[in-house]
């Protein structure tokens, strides 16, 4: 009831410009943070931005950091452990010692950042270029 008659009052032209400002400013926000992760990486590109270079990794359950490197021999080093890792496609899969294989996309958030997604949709880490 209390909503129905707030729907009837007129709104001053001042606060419709506001609320329409502030509804603008969100969507342009949410439009920005999708443009910016629409950038998914091919394999040439996979190998280009993250082969060779020192990184740091958050996982999205938790928050848990480490930092590795995935060297140009197909190996890689992160947290203490050892693994490997390979293109298939345009996926980026990792093998770490005595865990199963997991590929992921990988999009390209700016400023060498990186998004990992796995194939169900869900995020991977956030990958950051060091």
């Amino acid at each position: 009831m209390i909503i129905m008659r707030l729907q009837a009052m007129p709104l001053r032209p001042t606060v419709k410009a506001l609320f329409a400002a502030a509804v603008a400013s969100i969507l342009s926000c949410g439009m920005a943070f999708a443009d910016d992760m629409v950038e998914q990486l091919n394999g040439d590109e996979i190998t280009k931005e993250l082969i060779g270079h020192r990184f740091k990794a958050v996982s999205p359950r938790g928050g848990i950091e480490w930092r590795g490197i995935y060297n140009a021999d197909g190996t890689v080093t992160y947290g203490g452990r050892v693994g490997t890792w390979s293109l298939n496609g345009d996926l980026f899969c990792g093998h770490a010692t005595g865990e199963p294989e997991i590929c992921v996309t990988v999009y390209k958030l700016g400023d060498g950042k990186f998004q990992f997604m796995h194939p169900d949709g869900s995020k991977g880490v956030l990958f950051t270029l060091e």
